[in-house]
């Protein structure tokens, strides 16, 4: 079967919905299904790099990355 994971944050990232969806991705690519993961695109020069799951990479699709903008309550210093 193949199978699309989308998430709004991805390895390199570190997170509990970063390594939930890789450890999702790995484990259905072990039991034969195609993966692919949709995430925004890491920072340059950065990679997904395994954390420690078992089974096959998952293929990935970047979307272009955004930055929140940071926005400070009125009066605060």
């Amino acid at each position: 079967m193949r199978v699309l994971l989308t998430t709004e944050s991805y390895l390199p990232y570190l997170s509990g919905v970063t390594v939930s969806v890789d450890a999702l991705a790995r484990g259905l690519g072990a039991l034969g299904h195609d993966v692919l993961v949709l995430a925004p695109r890491p920072a340059p020069g950065s990679a997904p790099e395994p954390v420690g799951t078992p089974g096959p990479e998952p293929g990935y699709a970047w979307l272009p990355s955004y930055q929140a903008p940071i926005v400070a309550p009125p009066g605060y210093r």
